[in-house]
């Protein structure tokens, strides 16, 4: 397997988004995340036939395996903590914990 890592924003991670890597023989390797699709910290992207090449068939190769770094913001201006938090509630398992509240250990 050959090995990569990127750093993609906050807003990639949550909308999607598509990028292209030089590959060590020079060519273009394009690859992505769809829209809707929600990227993970410590997530990865495998691409099947982009890794080094078989030892026992050089004709054929291994995987591309893409580790990712979302870049979180430092902070969020007061301004915009609002508008996020309303797009945030509109997804599912994102709705604010009732006051009171105990989480259990």
């Amino acid at each position: 397997d050959l090995m990569a890592e990127m750093r993609v924003s906050l807003s990639e991670a949550l909308l999607g988004f598509k990028r292209e890597l030089v590959h060590l023989d020079g060519h273009i390797v394009t690859f992505g995340m769809d829209r809707g699709d929600v990227l993970k910290p410590g997530a990865a992207l495998e691409i099947e036939g982009e890794g080094m090449p078989h030892k026992e068939d050089p004709s054929s190769a291994g995987k591309l395996v893409i580790r990712f770094h979302i870049d979180f913001p430092q902070s969020i201006p007061p301004s915009a903590g609002d508008d996020l938090e309303a797009a945030l509630s509109k997804l599912p398992g994102q709705s604010k914990g009732s006051p009171g509240k105990h989480s259990e250990l």
